[in-house]
């Protein structure tokens, strides 16, 4: 059937527009360098240390997220994993993967929670442990529509620990802007127990 699907509907690489795949073999070489970011934000910080594979604006990887996530295309979450391991598997990452969730609304509607997907992917590639331990409650507002200030107060209250929390925890996200939504996260996983917290995330917006 997926092939009668792909032949109707053919894929192309976003990087290079060949046939076949969305990300080709020859562009999945493509090394980006995962640097340590930083971020103003306004409430008290309650992560660690913050890593980004790349920005938003960069054509390959602002394709590959939007496809993903707009196009809801699961399998290219494999690939931006499998992007993001290669760009910090320098760092000797040691702790569980953890990624923020969705509400079931959004999950509902999209099909898949992309964060989830690449937290399960990533850990697989740097042989650690994945853990659901985060819980998202409410279904608010997109966070992209609001001010930052909005942004805080839309978060509060939406999240909750389930199950254990582990003392070193890498905590996945698609996109960085602000900082609220990974804040808040890491907020109430340290408030669970959690000791060290670094977000690694594919881009800042």
């Amino acid at each position: 059937m997926f092939k009668i699907f792909d032949y109707i509907f053919p894929k192309y690489c976003l990087s290079c527009n060949d046939e076949g795949q969305y990300l080709c073999s020859t562009c999945k070489t493509k090394n980006f360098k995962a640097w340590n970011g930083t971020l103003e934000i306004a409430a008290e910080k309650h992560f660690d240390e913050l890593y980004c594979l790349g920005d938003y604006e960069d054509e390959l990887l602002g394709k590959l997220i939007k496809t993903c996530k707009y196009r809801f295309v699961k399998e290219l979450t494999d690939d931006l994993a499998k992007l993001l391991a290669k760009a910090i598997v320098d760092k000797k990452y040691i702790g569980v993967v953890v990624a923020v969730p969705l509400s079931k609304r959004r999950e509902r509607w999209r099909g898949f929670n992309q964060s989830a997907e690449i937290g399960r992917c990533l850990a697989g590639e740097l042989k650690l442990e994945y853990r659901d331990c985060l819980k998202r409650i409410k279904h608010k507002k997109a966070q992209a529509k609001l001010s930052e200030r909005a942004r805080q107060k839309n978060v509060l209250g939406c999240f909750e620990i389930r199950g254990e929390v582990p003392e070193t925890v890498i905590l996945i996200d698609d996109v960085v802007t602000t900082g609220t939504t990974v804040n808040e996260c890491a907020r109430i996983l340290k408030q669970a127990g959690a000791k060290q917290i670094t977000v690694c995330v594919l881009a800042k917006g």
